[in-house]
């Protein structure tokens, strides 16, 4: 089996950008100042809640540290990069869905004849997420799960030996469909322990999670709408070949 992997990152990407940037101004604020006015720490990220009550109050007070934002930023935001899927892509039942996925992976065949768009999972959506269940990415062509394109073309058919697998549980990886033979760049990775058996037979499982399982909670932590949106957009920001 070979292997490749995704990184999942959440939140705009713009937003997560200014943020940063906001807090590295609030850091360099601490450090030059701090002690100055008071807090035990010239180090922002070791304040305590008494130093971040006099830093709120600081940052409030000036608009240059306070920028746009609807609230102060007194402590080191989280990071967006959620973590690292690698999975282990089954070559020997499945040779033409891998030999796609690690394609979509790594971006090597260029632009799609059909879409235009490169065949790369960089920077695509994962546009639906169900708790409990599974998500889906891959659709980097309109990023909604109503478009996407293989390797191959637009379609491609069903591998037999891969409908024959059977889904075993958290961190199984197949090709999301629209029913018989009609495979593209979509998939989903299973989010529970239980097997998705309702699944078998009717989608080609390809691959599974063999390290960063303890992403998968926090992927499934931003649940979003009734029809499975994420509440912010989760994105692949890295993707390839694992070496």
């Amino acid at each position: 089996m070979s292997k490749v992997f995704i990184e999942i990152t959440a939140g705009d990407d713009a937003e997560n950008q200014k943020i940063a940037a906001q807090w590295k101004k609030i850091s360099d604020f601490v450090s030059k100042k701090g002690i100055e006015y008071g807090l035990s720490s010239a180090n922002a990220a070791e304040l305590t809640e008494d130093d971040k009550g006099i830093l709120r109050d600081l940052v409030e007070g000036d608009p240059a540290l306070m920028g746009d934002a609807k609230t102060a930023l007194v402590e080191p935001p989280a990071n967006p990069i959620l973590g690292k899927l690698v999975i282990d892509l089954n070559d020997s039942k499945c040779p033409k869905t891998s030999a796609n996925f690690r394609a979509l992976c790594t971006g090597e065949k260029g632009k799609g004849k059909e879409s235009g768009k490169p065949l790369h999972y960089l920077n695509s959506v994962i546009h639906r997420l169900v708790p409990g269940v599974l998500f889906q990415g891959g659709d980097f062509v309109k990023g909604t799960g109503a478009a996407g394109e293989s390797i191959y073309g637009l379609k491609f058919k069903d591998e037999k030996e891969g409908l024959k697998i059977k889904h075993s549980g958290l961190g199984d990886v197949g090709m999301a469909n629209g029913g018989k033979d009609s495979n593209s760049s979509q998939f989903y990775i299973s989010l529970c322990d239980d097997p998705l058996t309702k699944l078998d037979g009717k989608h080609v499982v390809f691959g599974k999670v063999v390290q960063g399982l303890d992403v998968l909670p926090k992927i499934a932590s931003f649940a979003g709408d009734k029809d499975g949106f994420p509440r912010v957009p989760l994105r692949i920001t890295s993707c390839g070949i694992e070496k």
